[in-house]
């Protein structure tokens, strides 16, 4: 008898670059759990870049600033989790106060540590330098509540990089002159090659490092 299907969450609160990123590990989440996966991202921007993304069945988005006992959208998204309590949960956030709203997210939709995978929690993925790497390797890993065997890894492997898609809608919105869609699509072109984004990932690798050595 086969596992029932799932639908992964995947939270994290980055920035752009982080969040195309995230595209590795969504498809590996996808593959392993049968549907696609619910991402829960800080800023309205995140729902554009995964505009029709066949890894990515919605996208919850809240106010990156607002305190979230004033962001409706924070509400939302807790109903919405509290919907989802059975399902994997996997938190890529790993700045200490962005981590706190994203507990504080969890606890208030009701969602057991047992169905979460945390990257703070596991060294095995921060020990890789690689940002996208850390991901796959998160990928890997199954919350207690469900039997690893039942979702094992897919075959043929994963892509094990980053992916975005473009529609027409979004492609349509860049010739147009949307500043915002061409710094996506710069962003994204960037995310292997740019020695800024290399900077930024050492230096969330240390920050991640140092929350393991506390």
């Amino acid at each position: 008898m086969s596992a029932p299907t799932l639908q992964p969450i995947v939270i994290w609160f980055g920035r752009v670059g982080d969040m195309i990123l995230l595209s590795a590990l969504l498809e590996i989440l996808h593959r392993r759990f049968g549907r696609p996966c619910l991402v829960v991202g800080a800023g309205e921007w995140t729902a554009q870049i995964y505009e029709q993304h066949p890894d990515v069945a919605g996208v919850l988005w809240v106010r990156r600033y607002t305190p979230f006992v004033l962001d409706a959208r924070w509400w939302q998204a807790v109903r919405t989790l509290a919907r989802h309590r059975h399902d994997p949960v996997y938190v890529c956030e790993g700045d200490p106060r962005k981590l706190a709203r994203v507990r504080r997210m969890l606890r208030a939709a009701r969602i057991d540590a047992a169905h979460c995978i945390f990257i703070t929690d596991h060294p095995e993925s921060l020990g890789q330098v690689n940002v996208c790497d850390q991901l796959v390797s998160l990928g890997r890993l199954t919350p207690r509540a469900l039997n690893a065997a039942d979702y094992p890894w897919p075959q043929p492997p994963p892509r094990g990089a980053p992916m975005l898609t473009v529609t027409p809608a979004a492609r349509a919105r860049s010739l147009g002159g949307s500043a915002l869609h061409r710094r996506l699509a710069a962003r994204a072109a960037a995310a292997w090659q740019s020695p800024h984004h290399a900077r930024q990932q050492a230096q969330a690798h240390r920050r991640r490092r140092a929350l393991l050595a506390h």
